[in-house]
């Protein structure tokens, strides 16, 4: 971390000279209450997340028992069995990474964290 080279005179300058009135138009300032209402929506948004990766779970699971099941009846078959299982896996991991980034994202931008800026 760098030292300010040039430390503001007045430490308020950036809220107008009141900082209980005015806020932090540079976005360098905590807000609670949006960091609040972003942790609410996301506590309403649990439920679709984990509708969301039960189901690509279960098309997951269901990918690897046909793999399983076609390499058991057709050898020959068993490189493309495997190829289902790593679509599979890859889908299911997609799905997690998602639903981790979208949060991360709300909460870095209304919660000023690293990174809350990304514009998608």
């Amino acid at each position: 971390m760098q030292k300010d080279p040039k430390p503001l005179a007045n430490p308020y300058l950036y809220a107008n000279d009141d900082p209980v009135n005015n806020v932090d138009l540079s976005g360098r300032s905590f807000n609670p209450i949006a960091c609040s209402a972003a942790i609410i929506a996301l506590g309403a948004l649990a439920k679709s997340f984990s509708s969301f990766l039960y189901n690509a779970y279960l098309s997951a699971r269901a990918a690897v028992a046909t793999a399983i099941e076609l390499a058991a009846t057709q050898p020959e078959l068993a490189p493309l069995a495997a190829d289902l299982v790593i679509a599979a896996v890859l889908v299911f991991a997609g799905a997690v990474a998602l639903i981790a980034f979208a949060t991360y994202l709300l909460l870095a931008s209304a919660c000023n964290l690293p990174g809350g800026n990304i514009s998608v």
